[in-house]
C-alpha cells in the first residue's frame, strides 16, 4: 500500500543543517516536512565544539537558552600543544551574539535534540523520525519528492511530494548515487574516531588540540569533568582499529604525553564512533527541484574545527535562493545554482585556511614550528581564529603587521 501527501519543501535529514533549514523556512510560512531515519536523541561522531559563526547562527534560530539549559559549556578560544610541549592559545574575537563567550561545547546528541525540538515547534513544520527515504521521486529530469518507509509500520510505502527537496542526509546521501552526483574524496584521506572521558583533569574554557606522531587529538569540555576526545587519523593507520575500535582508540588517546597525563585518572564512556574518510567534494550541489546542504554538499577536513559552522553556513547560503525560487515559482537548476556560488564564497577563506593547516600538519617539524610562532605572536593566532569564524579574510590575517 502507498500513501501520499504534498508540502512546499521536503528536507531529508534532521541533523544540524536539516533542522536549522526547517526552522528558518518554517518561520517564513512554508509547509515543511522534515524526515530522518533516526529517532532523537541520537549520537553522532563529531568534534562537539561550536565556533563563533555557529553560535551566531544558533542565536538567530533562538536556541541558545535551550542549549545552555541542556549543559552547553562556554568556550573562550583554542589552545594548541605541539610535540615539543610548546603551547599556543588565543581567545576568539568578541561578538558571540548573546553567548557569554564566542564559542560553545556540548554533546552532539543534545545539540541535535534541541534543534529538532525547535523545528517541531514551528506550526508549519512536520517532523517524521524513524522514516527511511528509499528513493527520490523523479519526473523527467526533476526531483518532485521522496518515497520511503516508517520503521514501525510494515507494508506501507509513503510518497511525499514538493516543488523543492533539500538533501541534508550526510556524506552518504541517497541523492548522490540516484542522480549521478559526483562525490570525490580529497587525496589525503583521514578518519575521525571520537569518544568521551569522565574524570578529565584540568578542563578549562578552551578547545585543545594535541599534535602527535600517529594522529591529532581534539579535546572539548562538554561537562564539569567530562570531555570529548576526537582523534584525526590518517587512512594508513585505520587497519589498526579493525576489531578493536574502543581499545585502540583509548590506547592512542592516552599516548599523547600531555593529554595522557590528564586522562590518567579518567574512564572511557561508551560508545566510541568512527567516521570517514573526511574531506570530500560534491558536484553539482543542485538539480531541478533539489538542493544539497550540510555534509551532503561536501565536507572540509575538520582540522580547523569548523565542521558544524560550515553546515550552518550552507543553510545561510541556501535560504535566500530558496526565497527567490518561491517568489518566482521556479525551482529549476538555473535558479537554484546561485546557491553554489553563495556557498563557495562563504566557505572560501575557511577552505584556504584548512588546506594551509593540513599542509603543515603533514610535516611534523613545520607544524611544531608553526605552533611555536603562534605562541610568540598571539595576535596572529587571534586573527586566524577570526578567519575560521568568518570575521576576517585569510589575506588580512596573514599580511597584517605582527604585534
Amino acid at each position: 500500500m502507498t500513501t501520499s501527501a504534498s508540502y512546499d519543501l521536503i528536507i531529508v535529514g534532521a541533523g544540524m543543517a536539516g533542522s536549522a533549514a526547517a526552522i528558518e523556512l518554517g518561520a517564513r510560512g512554508h509547509r515543511v516536512l522534515l524526515v530522518d531515519k533516526a529517532r532523537f536523541p541520537r549520537d553522532k561522531a563529531c568534534g562537539e565544539g561550536l565556533m563563533p559563526a555557529a553560535v551566531d547562527h544558533l542565536a538567530r534560530l533562538g536556541v541558545l537558552d535551550a542549549l545552555h539549559a541542556a549543559g552547553a559549556r562556554p568556550v573562550r578560544g583554542i589552545r594548541y600543544h605541539n610535540r615539543r610541549q610548546a603551547r599556543a592559545e588565543a581567545d576568539f574575537p568578541s561578538g558571540g551574539a548573546g553567548a557569554p563567550w564566542a564559542g560553545l561545547a556540548l554533546r552532539r546528541l543534545v545539540l541535535d535534540d534541541v534543534l529538532i525540538a525547535r523545528a517541531r515547534a514551528e506550526p508549519t513544520v512536520e517532523v517524521r523520525e524513524g522514516f527511511r527515504v528509499t528513493a527520490a521521486e523523479v519526473e523527467g529530469d526533476t526531483v518532485v519528492g521522496v518515497r520511503g518507509r516508517d520503521d514501525d509500520v510494515a507494508g506501507v510505502e509513503r510518497r511525499f511530494t514538493a516543488p523543492l527537496t533539500l538533501g541534508a542526509d550526510g556524506h552518504l546521501s541517497i541523492f548522490h548515487g540516484q542522480l549521478g552526483i559526483q562525490r570525490q574524496s580529497f587525496r589525503r584521506r583521514r578518519y575521525g574516531v571520537s569518544g568521551h572521558f569522565a574524570g578529565v583533569a584540568g578542563l578549562e574554557d578552551y578547545v585543545e588540540v594535541y599534535l602527535g606522531d600517529e594522529a591529532e587529538a581534539y579535546l572539548a569540555p562538554v561537562g564539569p569533568d567530562t570531555a570529548l576526545v576526537a582523534l584525526l587519523v590518517e587512512a594508513r593507520a585505520m587497519p589498526s582499529f579493525a576489531g578493536r575500535l574502543d581499545s585502540r582508540y583509548e590506547e592512542l588517546a592516552r599516548c599523547f604525553p600531555a593529554l595522557g597525563a590528564r586522562l590518567r585518572a579518567s574512564r572511557l564512556l561508551p560508545p566510541v564512533s568512527a567516521v570517514g574518510p573526511l574531506g570530500f567534494r560534491v558536484r553539482p550541489l543542485t538539480h531541478n527541484g533539489l538542493m544539497l546542504i550540510g555534509d551532503s554538499a561536501g565536507f572540509i577536513d575538520p582540522v580547523t574545527g569548523e565542521g558544524m559552522s560550515l553546515a550552518l553556513k550552507s543553510v545561510a547560503a541556501a535560504v535566500p535562493v530558496i526565497d527567490r525560487a518561491f517568489r518566482q515559482r521556479d525551482f529549476s537548476r538555473r535558479v537554484l545554482a546561485e546557491y553554489e556560488t553563495r556557498r563557495r564564497h562563504a566557505l572560501r577563506d575557511v577552505r584556504l585556511l584548512t588546506h594551509l593547516v593540513l599542509a603543515m600538519a603533514g610535516r611534523p617539524a613545520l607544524a611544531d614550528r608553526a605552533i611555536a610562532v603562534l605562541a610568540r605572536h598571539r595576535g596572529l593566532f587571534t586573527r586566524l581564529l577570526a578567519v575560521a569564524g568568518g570575521r576576517r579574510s585569510l589575506i588580512q590575517a596573514l599580511f597584517a603587521p605582527l604585534a
